[in-house]
């Protein structure tokens, strides 16, 4: 009985073993990998915020942008290409955010006889109203 029992524990211990060394247990699955998220720090009249500093791959992020007085949004770009909206998809890769910002069209208006008036105030209220005539054909 006693010779038995020890072929039983010997055979348990040769299983678990083999066990271990083929993988049968399954592996702690790997963290996933979080890519970093970088304002530009070069972005002229306006700001961009993003809330998120990292971010998985396939994430959606959203990103907000204000523009200065007198400007608007034109794009906001990811890695130097621009995004339809304010979301993208998180690559695999770590990003940098930016965004262009022009004058507002509110600025910039037609006036009849060929005339284009544009008017500029600066954020402590000094304005400027400049008249560009031109003649066509």
């Amino acid at each position: 009985m006693k010779q038995r029992n020890s072929i039983i524990i010997l055979i348990l211990a040769l299983c678990l073993s083999l066990a271990l060394m083929t993988g049968c247990f399954p592996e702690k699955p790997e963290a996933p990998v979080e890519y970093k998220i970088t304002i530009d720090e070069n972005i002229e009249h306006g700001s961009v915020q993003c809330e998120m500093a990292t971010a998985k791959a396939g994430d959606t992020i959203t990103v907000s942008a204000e523009a200065d007085a007198n400007y608007q949004l034109i794009s906001i770009t990811v890695n130097g290409e621009a995004i339809e909206g304010n979301t993208f998809v998180m690559p695999a890769a770590d990003v940098v955010i930016s965004a262009t910002f022009g004058l507002s069209a509110d600025l910039i208006k037609e006036v009849p006889a060929g005339a284009l008036v544009i008017k500029a105030q600066s954020a402590g209220g000094a304005s400027a109203t400049g008249h560009i005539f031109m003649t066509f054909g």
